[in-house]
């Protein structure tokens, strides 16, 4: 039988620093071969007001405003990873999950114009005939 995958967002990772997220990943019922890593992208979170079940921020400030929906996101990703059935460790999960793209970086590069590239190109190739 496979061994199941979870993970949760918890503000006392193992070998993390206090006062920081993290995504901590492992297998159901041990804790051996867990995998963690710090979520960046929050704005001085406030840990009296998180919820671990709601994986949430749950007090109305706008700092909770602004930092519940990065949650929804790492979630979202989390929930997508688990549902890949080529990850198969912790390992696996937190390599593809710390070095893939967010969606917002494939959409800032999806929209950025190639400018870049002009110099490149030859000027006759481009359309400007001298």
């Amino acid at each position: 039988m496979a061994k199941e995958l979870r993970y949760t967002l918890t503000p006392c990772a193992p070998s993390k620093p206090k006062g920081v997220l993290c995504v901590v990943v492992g297998y159901k019922g041990t804790s051996q071969g867990r995998q963690s890593y710090v979520i960046d992208g929050l704005t001085s979170p406030d840990f009296r007001y998180w919820d671990k079940k709601a994986r949430r921020f749950t007090s109305g400030t706008d700092t909770a405003k602004a930092n519940n929906p990065v949650l929804d996101a790492i979630c979202e990703r989390c929930d997508e990873l688990l549902n890949n059935s080529a990850i198969t460790s912790p390992s696996d999960f937190k390599e593809v999950s710390v070095n893939a793209p967010s969606r917002r970086q494939i959409l800032i590069l999806r929209f950025m114009p190639l400018t870049f590239l002009l110099p490149s190109i030859p000027f006759w190739e481009r359309g400007n005939a001298a």
